[in-house]
């Protein structure tokens, strides 16, 4: 199973500000007392939830990689204040950056060089934005809408490593980033447990909150200690079934997010996420388990294929059953 995909959220599992700004490795831009990055419900493509950047001109959110020369990166930008900057950086080891930037019209940015591209920027509107570099060869492309508006090659970028993204400035939604290929328009959906799976509460691993026989709605909920599930029994797994994604969608690539938290100091300190797919087991690396709820990047995993490593169909996707187990050693 390949994990090319770094990042994709539509800030879906986010229920506030704090469960945003855990999903990035970085932040700046910080006023009363506050960093200026915040979650809404309602600003988001289709009415969803989003990332907000603009309340202040230094307001961004970054993550770091190593060890990457060529990367894609795409989502949903809507654009507040003719003012600030659409602040899209992918920023490399050679000082080499390439912005999109408006000021009635896009322009991009790459190594002190500015170049106009021939999209009108309109207020409060949202664009689908997609940068592919490659230091290597020293090119840059970017597309707007899906319509490839700047594709040069020969930028002195001398292979320098690729260490930063970082989206500021404006209001985002439906985030990607992507090693070796384009996402396209995608759109993050959302899914939660409708039922309990092959590992289920009748296992005796896991007890449900309250004693309940089912434990899929205590998960669903994420609301914290107000209903979960919880287990001592060390290698103990639970895997539950999701809801389908909708007809009509192509899956392209997905991210879990696990919350849990140790709550005894010691016993199963670890937890690897569990895929059971057509009868097999696909057991993840082992993360230390918090003594706190958490989004941390950790906590989060992205892969763009099935768990067996084949091409991933909306029909696989559907069928694949998510869980954990917990265990006292990470190897």
């Amino acid at each position: 199973m390949d994990s090319n995909l770094l990042f994709f959220t539509g800030f879906e599992g986010c229920t506030s500000t704090t469960d945003l700004r855990q999903l990035f490795h970085h932040l700046e831009g910080y006023a009363g007392g506050s960093y200026t990055v915040r979650y809404s419900a309602t600003e988001g493509y289709w009415g969803s939830k989003a990332m907000l950047c603009h309340d202040v001109s230094d307001a961004f959110a970054s993550i770091y990689y190593k060890n990457l020369y060529q990367v894609y990166v795409g989502g949903h930008i809507k654009i507040r204040t003719y003012s600030s900057t659409i602040d899209v950086y992918i920023r490399t080891g050679g000082n080499i950056q390439v912005n999109l930037v408006q000021d009635e019209l896009m322009r991009v940015y790459v190594s002190g060089q500015v170049f106009d591209i021939s999209v009108p920027v309109i207020f409060g509107v949202y664009y689908h934005y997609e940068a592919f570099v490659d230091t290597v060869t020293g090119t840059v492309i970017i597309k707007i809408n899906g319509v490839e508006e700047f594709n040069q090659s020969g930028f002195a970028m001398n292979s320098s490593e690729i260490y930063r993204i970082r989206w500021g400035r404006q209001i985002y939604d439906n985030l990607w980033v992507h090693k070796t290929k384009s996402l396209g328009m995608a759109i993050c959906n959302y899914s939660v447990p409708v039922a309990d799976g092959y590992y289920n509460a009748f296992s005796g691993e896991f007890t449900a909150h309250n004693d309940s026989e089912t434990f899929y709605d205590k998960l669903a909920s994420n609301d914290g200690d107000t209903t979960y599930i919880h287990s001592s029994v060390p290698d103990a797994k639970f895997s539950c079934e999701y809801a389908e994604i909708p007809q009509g969608f192509q899956a392209v690539g997905w991210a879990m997010q696990t919350k849990l938290k140790n709550t005894t100091g010691g016993g199963l300190l670890y937890n690897k996420d569990l895929l059971r797919y057509e009868n097999v087991d696909y057991i993840q690396k082992a993360v230390p388990v918090p003594d706190v709820y958490s989004n941390r990047i950790p906590y989060r995993t992205h892969y763009s294929t099935a768990p067996d490593g084949t091409e991933l169909t909306r029909d696989k996707l559907n069928v694949i059953e998510f869980g954990s187990t917990l265990v006292e050693d990470p190897s």
